[in-house]
């Protein structure tokens, strides 16, 4: 083991640096990690915290043991997105001083495995939790990504827009076909129709422009079956007849979207489950 001392370096060599854990900080509108008695301390307690205080350069890894709110400031607590963040147990961050007043998240993780302050439970100004339909706003150049271990939809934002959202964890239902029906995704992502006539479709796109997405919609035949589905002239289905569908049975239609052009894909028909 050495250590080399030159002019504007020191040199640790076989020697690894050791950063002793700290006590316990409580949460709070300001948090001043100036003078913790470690690197890597626990925050307690659920109070909102506005603003981290860290002189320039100084950095502090911080699990958080309690539910609050991050809130974003652009110079007292800059954070990931420029979005707010509500924090689980056992989340863990490291903050870094940047300049006078000035305090960075370089990173966020939470315990389900997510970075970057993503990944967590969506709170209207109220801090009450939304369900899965949502009315959101967004500024430029942020994303919405569904990391549920099921689906990863990345909505990339151009310019300030809103949108109502409906995850793939409610089915719409369309009720019966006859031979005209309009899906509108809007009514959200994953959504069933039962075919009562040789049905021509129009789709909605999800009000929103300049993005790639999936949506997916059940078809259930009737007791009839046989029914075709007639789609838009920009939709392009790899090789499936839709005719080909019996009595009560059922097929998965996935669509993508890219603001322009459909592509899509069917499962096989199969008997719907008794």
């Amino acid at each position: 083991m050495a250590i080399r001392v030159s002019k504007n370096r020191i040199t640790l060599e076989n020697i690894p640096i050791n950063e002793s854990k700290g006590a316990n900080v409580a949460s709070g509108t300001t948090v001043d990690l100036t003078n913790t008695t470690g690197n890597f301390i626990h925050i307690t307690g659920t109070t909102t915290i506005t603003a981290i205080t860290l002189p320039s350069g100084f950095e502090r890894t911080v699990v958080f043991d309690g539910i609050l709110i991050l809130t974003h400031n652009a110079t007292t607590l800059i954070l990931p997105g420029e979005a707010d963040i509500t924090t689980a147990v056992g989340d863990t961050a490291t903050f870094r001083g940047d300049g006078t007043g000035n305090t960075r998240c370089v990173s966020y993780t939470s315990i389900s495995g997510s970075t970057g302050g993503g990944g967590h439970t969506i709170v209207d100004s109220a801090n009450t939790s939304m369900d899965q339909r949502a009315n959101l706003k967004f500024n430029t150049g942020m994303s919405v990504t569904d990391d549920d271990g099921n689906d990863t939809t990345i909505v990339a934002l151009n310019t300030k827009q809103s949108f109502t959202a409906v995850g793939f964890g409610v089915e719409y239902d369309n009720g019966s076909s006859g031979s005209s029906k309009t899906i509108d995704w809007n009514n959200g992502q994953n959504q069933k129709i039962t075919l009562t006539d040789n049905c021509t479709f129009t789709l909605t796109p999800i009000s929103i422009a300049n993005i790639t997405y999936r949506v997916q919609i059940t078809l259930y035949q009737n007791a009839t079956g046989g029914w075709n589905v007639i789609l838009p002239s920009n939709v392009n289905v790899f090789d499936f007849d839709f005719t080909e569908g019996t009595a009560n049975q059922y097929s998965t239609m996935t669509l993508y979207y890219n603001g322009t052009f459909w592509t899509a894909m069917c499962t096989e028909w199969s008997d719907i489950p008794s």
